[in-house]
């Protein structure tokens, strides 16, 4: 009773210590207020160290099954074994013990029903508490081991699909992982092995009696195992990686993410080819009806993965034409890239073979290029910084969308009369004033004129009667080299950079400029401004060193480390600025080069 009362107070050095008292058949004692054994306890709420402690103190605790009848949140689970209970807590503090417990528990019939703890109901219950926690490669593991499950899914036996849980949580893909710029490139040298300890831990045979001559293994199995982190090989970063940069939080971490993006992606594959073998064509056709939500979903929330996995293995999703509207629009108005470039590819692959090629019109008359048209939803600006960049970006997929539309069509109006592009006029009217003011504000703000002071550092030689009347005194010195260099290097910078700023704010202010010229000289403007402010300190620190290097040795030292000081500010407060305005410009960042020439069809009866 004394385990029992110092769980419950959550004492977890305490039990613990009891542990290594305690003989293993007394761990095996139920508690009468909750019918719990006390590896069921510390499986919901306790430490790794109490887990491991207890398993190890008496293997068989993981496979003891209670009946749970007098607690309310336990009052529908049958037996459960000490794995679900950790899969309860698991989105919150378990994920280690889960992790731990899962390659160690054996399949164990439930007497009443024969299901065990990962089939049936229970199987369900535990699928949904590990998506939750992200801890997709288990999930993998047991849709491998009972592919019934996958099917009760999609035949309606069970409320819980897991398709439709992925498709909310975009945060578990790659595609919505907001990385930075230095994840992003350390993100594609690291390797994640898929045959992680959760598809090879212990085997599972499926009895109720204790293997007396081969007990359940413990902890070789476990994702906190020896070989939990040694999942990158193959070449010399890895095997850096293994030994040293895992060492550093931030990379142990971005791990951490590249690895449930990869064990998230082949969980998609997985079920989407189950549902692809496990149900027929109509079936299929009916799961992805048009006015169905499942695509939608995954549409609006960018779970581009989902989407992607389920065009690839269902090609009926790109020519339906019912379908394709829809998808389309949703497509359109959540600016999402990928998918859009992936559905004119297949188009253009089949129009190659069938010469089908069809324009889109909806009952109220607005095509896709009327949908590209519309205001993006907050969501989808908020993340481009800048009003101009928020504008631009709009013109580009109105642009990109103008591009695959024969010219005539660019022209069709809807019931209303409007052509898309007063449609897009229209909407972008108060986003291209504040672009407008966005970008007087940031020109004005970067302004920087220089004047260049050529009363060059010690002065010049006064001597009518020597040809070398008014030639600088230390013309000779390697330094006054440097001066007069970056002296002019500043001075035409600067010029540059002003006028730069100054075409951008006496700028027309039409919508295509905010397409690129508004750009060009924006990324000329701050590019030279940062020249000249660079040349200027370099400047300034050669006049310090001609006048007073000789008397104080350490003035270059001190001019050069406090002259890179506001460079440097400048740097980090401009220069993502900079490379957003060159990526935005000279690279193609929301649609690939295509062209899909169409033939207009009309259906009004289509939503």
């Amino acid at each position: 009773m004394m385990l029992f009362k110092a769980a419950k107070e959550e004492q977890w050095m305490l039990v613990e210590e009891i542990v290594k008292l305690a003989p293993p058949e007394a761990l095996e004692f139920t508690n009468p207020e909750n019918n719990l054994t006390i590896q069921h306890m510390a499986a919901r709420r306790g430490t790794i160290k109490v887990v491991m402690a207890l398993v190890n103190k008496n293997p068989y605790l993981t496979q003891t099954q209670c009946m749970t009848t007098n607690t309310d949140e336990f009052v529908n689970y049958r037996y459960m074994v000490p794995l679900n209970f950790a899969a309860v807590n698991a989105p919150f503090s378990q994920k280690q013990v889960l992790e731990y417990l899962y390659p160690i528990t054996r399949d164990h019939m439930d007497p009443a029903t024969g299901d065990n703890h990962l089939n049936g109901e229970d199987g369900v219950l535990l699928i949904a508490w590990l998506i939750e926690a992200d801890l997709y490669g288990i999930v993998l593991s047991i849709c491998r081991q009972y592919p019934v499950l996958v099917k009760d899914m999609f035949s309606g036996v069970s409320d819980e699909f897991i398709l439709e849980r992925m498709m909310k949580r975009p945060f578990t893909f790659l595609s919505r992982a907001n990385l930075m710029w230095w994840e992003r490139c350390i993100y594609p040298l690291i390797e994640v092995d898929l045959d992680c300890p959760h598809a090879t831990g212990v085997s599972r045979e499926k009895n109720t009696k204790k293997d007396e001559e081969n007990p359940p293994e413990t902890s070789k199995g476990s994702a906190l195992g020896e070989g939990f982190w040694t999942n990158c090989k193959g070449n010399i970063f890895s095997f850096s990686f293994r030994h040293y940069l895992m060492l550093v939080p931030h990379i142990k971490a971005l791990y951490g993410k590249k690895r449930v993006h990869t064990e998230a992606v082949a969980l998609v594959k997985h079920v989407v080819t189950c549902l692809n073998e496990t149900i027929d064509k109509e079936q299929q056709r009916k799961y992805f009806r048009p006015n169905s939500s499942i695509l939608y979903t995954a549409i609006k929330y960018g779970t581009t993965e989902v989407v992607l996995e389920c065009l690839r293995t269902f090609p009926f999703l790109c020519h339906n034409m019912n379908l394709n509207l829809k998808i389309n629009k949703a497509i359109i108005q959540e600016r999402n890239v990928s998918i859009f470039n992936f559905m004119c590819k297949q188009k253009e692959m089949a129009n190659r073979n069938t010469g089908d090629r069809v324009t889109y019109v909806d009952s109220n008359g607005n095509t896709i290029l009327h949908y590209a048209a519309m205001l993006a939803p907050p969501r989808q600006l908020y993340p481009v910084s800048g009003a101009a960049f928020q504008m631009q970006r709009e013109l580009q997929w109105f642009k990109g969308v103008e591009s695959i539309v024969l010219q005539e069509d660019r022209y069709l109006r809807n019931k209303q009369g409007h052509t898309a592009q007063f449609f897009f006029t229209g909407n972008h009217k108060d986003l291209m004033k504040e672009g407008e003011k966005w970008m007087k504000d940031t020109s004005g703000s970067s302004t920087v004129a220089f004047a260049a002071a050529f009363t060059v550092p010690g002065g010049n030689i006064s001597d009518n009667g020597s040809s070398n009347n008014g030639v600088p005194v230390f013309l000779d010195k390697k330094s006054f080299m440097v001066f007069a260099i970056a002296d002019a290097l500043a001075l035409f910078s600067s010029i540059t950079s002003v006028l730069m700023f100054l075409a951008v704010y006496t700028s027309r202010y039409f919508e295509d400029d905010f397409l690129k010229s508004l750009r060009r000289k924006m990324v000329i403007g701050l590019a030279t401004l940062f020249v000249s402010m660079a040349t200027i300190l370099v400047s300034f620190g050669a006049t310090f060193t001609i006048v007073l290097g000789k008397r104080f040795l350490w003035a270059p030292i001190a001019v050069a480390i406090f002259g890179c000081v506001p460079v440097q500010l400048f740097s980090f407060s401009q220069f993502p600025l900079f490379i957003g305005i060159v990526r935005s410009t000279f690279w193609r960042i929301v649609f690939s080069k295509r062209k899909l020439p169409n033939i207009i069809k009309r259906d009004p009866s289509r939503e």
